[in-house]
């Protein structure tokens, strides 16, 4: 079982500092884990990855969308859960924008 203190063992893709966002997921207990290559895109994070330059911290949905040769993707069971937002700028709403908002935020089922 993996958890989040294993992530301090790892070189980490990195991003620029005005790119990060939040405080960070590792647990105060957690060694500083070392710098990896510096990434700019969710591209450039999981060619790190795939050529073992780095290691990343994902959403399990990733697995599903973005299924990559040489990548495995292993759930963190003490992370906590990721709470995702729709934005879009004020000034270009529209009944398409507004469409679309309705129709993710409704509940789906999950799949087996």
């Amino acid at each position: 079982m993996l958890s989040l203190s294993n992530f301090a063992k790892f070189v980490n893709a990195g991003c620029r500092p005005h790119q990060r966002t939040g405080t960070g997921s590792a647990p105060r207990s957690a060694a500083p884990s070392p710098r990896g290559p510096l990434v700019t895109s969710w591209d450039d994070q999981l060619k790190a990855v795939s050529t073992g330059a780095a290691a990343i911290a994902t959403v399990a949905e990733a697995a599903h969308f973005y299924p990559w040769p040489n990548l495995v993707f292993i759930p963190i069971r003490d992370a906590p859960a990721v709470e995702w937002a729709l934005a879009w700028r004020t000034a270009t709403e529209s009944p398409l924008i507004r469409a679309f908002a309705a129709a993710v935020t409704q509940p789906r089922p999950r799949e087996a």
